[in-house]
């Protein structure tokens, strides 16, 4: 074989292997802007991760902005134990708008600390601390009584060390909708023209700055309460401009209602591509509920503990 018959046939394998990695791939690897598309919150937790359907989640709005509750005011505060030094924490509170609206505003940060930096021959140099946070506002409204809508606006902002970090904006649609009575399905459009801007100082003192695209998510999934049992479901497909389709996430998950004691005791468990998930609801007074869930991944590598507090008038 000559040398360009040798190329032509390498290009051809390399191309194949292209193809079929597009045709088969499932679960995206790490991407810019994975810090805000992990769910912060014990309840979706629970059930697999799930957020984009209504389930009485005041976290709802941070996963699909057209999520919207009844209630005039409420609030929720999100703790995530996580190995490896990692940690995610998380705030949000909604406010209702007459006659049919809702607005949130809702803050979150993670990150890991203790980076520990070496110099070229392994010695200690200093810990470092990688931070994101993501502050976003929301607003949905319910033009029917079978749909609402919403608009989220996402504020970025992320530093590894003081000479490097970045800034960005993005926007995610949503649109929620009650098929029947016990059915509702939920469509969400994240990372609308997000990206982020970094800015890196070197060494001569100069800075040097680049643009980093998200990519685009489209969830759907939808909820099928059957008694004192509700079903969910979700995918997640992944997509890059530059790229096009890179993978998808699925996701599965029960939540149950047991009526035996003076307030309901919400039982839960899921299952994705990634981890395995349990999860609980118990209401502690009229206007506060506490909410437990448990990941843990699938080769028992790591795991996370979600603490969610709920408060509501």
């Amino acid at each position: 074989m000559d040398e360009i018959g040798g190329y032509k046939l390498r290009m051809r394998i390399f191309l194949m292997i292209i193809v079929i990695s597009k045709l088969f791939c499932s679960i995206p690897g790490g991407f810019q802007g994975n810090f805000i598309s992990d769910n912060i919150d014990a309840k979706s937790s629970g059930y697999g991760m799930i957020g984009v359907t209504n389930n009485n989640n005041l976290f709802g709005p941070n996963y699909n902005p057209s999520l919207i509750t009844e209630k005039k005011l409420t609030a929720s505060i999100a703790y995530n134990h996580l190995d490896l030094d990692r940690y995610k924490n998380s705030v949000i509170v909604s406010y209702n708008l007459p006659p049919n609206g809702q607005a949130s505003l809702g803050y979150t940060s993670s990150g890991v600390k203790n980076i520990i930096g070496r110099n070229s021959i392994g010695q200690k140099t200093d810990n470092f601390t990688w931070s994101n946070h993501h502050l976003y506002f929301v607003f949905g409204v319910k033009p029917y009584s079978k749909l609402t809508a919403g608009i989220k606006l996402n504020i970025f902002y992320q530093r590894l060390i003081e000479e490097v970090n970045s800034r960005g904006l993005g926007l995610d649609l949503g649109i929620s909708l009650e098929l029947v009575e016990f059915i509702d399905i939920g469509i969400s459009v994240k990372n609308i023209a997000a990206n982020s801007r970094w800015k890196i100082k070197m060494d001569d003192g100069t800075m040097r700055d680049y643009s980093e695209a998200f990519p685009l998510i489209l969830s759907m999934g939808g909820n099928v309460e059957i008694g004192n049992l509700s079903i969910l479901n979700q995918i997640d497909i992944f997509n890059y401009n530059s790229l096009g389709y890179i993978g998808n996430e699925k996701k599965f998950g029960l939540e149950y209602r047991l009526n035996d004691f003076s307030t309901p005791i919400f039982i839960r468990s899921g299952i994705n591509d990634k981890y395995y998930t349990l999860g609980l609801s118990i209401r502690a007074s009229k206007i506060l509920e506490f909410n437990y869930g448990l990941l843990l991944n699938k080769d028992n590598s790591i795991y996370t503990h979600s603490f969610t507090w709920d408060f509501d008038i």
